[in-house]
């Protein structure tokens, strides 16, 4: 919590003399004006439980924020959609007034990479849709193009503004290429369209922004979100128009000091998850991440260990529980089983599938899994 109170700080005390000054329509929800006075700010909520999730909420409506985004890829019962929506509506509430986005950021997109299918998706957005327990919704452009069309028509019936996004964190598509992409957000009539790149160079910022302008021509009506991620710094660039013309891009924080922090906070991440079904394609699991105390890659033996009786599943790192699975009524875990000890880095789950974008091995290299006892009661 005191990370995110600080980030919320640096935020809203953000100094607005760096502001490059443009046009830009006016997109209204409810009391919030987008492209009207200083840029409005989203904070991410990202936590898996609803303890810590809520207490984020509680934080981001005293520092008064424009719009929380509840990043649902996280969220430990993200396959239960009646418990989705229903929590949605209690993050509404400890919100007040800031707005509610809602996001199920997919894997390929740069999202939790949890296994999933299109169905999940789509339902799972048009039951929140139909709650209206959120002000706007997250959709994906590379997603099934006809069920995009009829889950915006849905939102636009119930009052709940789209924002379309793609994302390419590899690189800079081209000026066409960007181009057909919005074009084609529009065409689906999104309220606003988002681009998320990675530039390498200056001419792939110029890119962006010539493909901003000529955007400001042919989508009145609607806003753009462009989100450049640089090597050395951020800038976020926020172009809404809709009767009034113009834009603003915000230089936000140095990417070096971002990256590190992201580093210091992967060291302690842990993931758990239970899978069990009938067959592959049919499974069920229930998934739980959060971080430890201290960092997991300090060159020392960590002792990662799971207790399994009738009634829990119970994980525990260096000794200290981390989380437990309750399977007292799940007759998965109660029929005759094989063990299998496993070991995978990337894959299809993780959707690593180039040997040179592995984070862990590289071709040559080798690991040791040492299983020390395993005692059946």
């Amino acid at each position: 919590m005191k990370n995110l109170s600080k980030r919320i700080d640096e935020l809203t005390n953000f100094d607005y003399n760096v502001l490059v000054k443009g046009a830009c329509c006016m997109l209204k929800i409810k009391n919030l004006t987008i492209g009207d006075g200083i840029p409005k700010i989203c904070v991410p909520m990202c936590s898996a439980n609803e303890e810590q999730l809520i207490k984020e909420a509680d934080e981001i409506a005293a520092k008064h924020v424009d719009i929380a985004e509840w990043r649902m890829d996280h969220y430990e019962n993200v396959f239960d959609i009646k418990r989705v929506v229903s929590f949605a509506e209690t993050l509404k509430k400890h919100l007040a007034d800031t707005l509610l986005l809602c996001t199920f950021r997919t894997g390929r997109e740069g999202g939790n990479p949890i296994a999933f299918d299109d169905n999940l998706y789509f339902d799972m957005n048009k039951a929140l849709i139909k709650s209206r327990h959120l002000d706007m919704i997250d959709l994906e452009l590379f997603m099934d193009k006809l069920r995009l069309k009829e889950l915006i028509a849905t939102a636009h019936i119930y009052g709940v503004h789209v924002i379309m996004s793609n994302h390419d964190f590899h690189r800079t598509p081209g000026k066409e290429e960007l181009m057909t992409r919005l074009m084609t957000m529009k065409r689906m009539e999104a309220d606003i369209l988002k681009i998320a790149v990675m530039p390498k160079n200056e001419e792939d910022l110029l890119t962006l922004l010539e493909v901003t302008q000529q955007m400001k021509s042919r989508v009145p009506k609607q806003a753009i979100s462009d989100d450049i991620h640089g090597q050395n710094e951020r800038i976020i660039v926020k172009n809404q128009w809709e009767r009034f013309f113009g834009w603003r891009s915000t230089l936000w924080e140095n990417g070096e000091n971002r990256a590190e922090w992201l580093r210091a906070i992967r060291k302690k991440q842990v993931n758990t998850a239970i899978h069990y079904g009938p067959s592959a394609a049919a499974h069920e699991q229930q998934y739980y991440k959060a971080n430890v105390a201290n960092s997991l890659q300090d060159g020392n033996y960590h002792t990662y260990s799971l207790d399994w009786d009738e009634n829990n599943l119970t994980i525990s790192i260096d000794n200290v529980k981390f989380h437990t699975f309750d399977i007292s009524s799940n007759t998965y875990f109660h029929d005759n089983f094989y063990i299998l000890f496993n070991l995978a880095v990337g894959g299809a789950f993780t959707g690593i599938t180039d040997i040179n974008k592995l984070t862990g091995l590289k071709d040559g290299q080798k690991v040791n899994m040492y299983i020390d006892w395993v005692k059946i009661l």
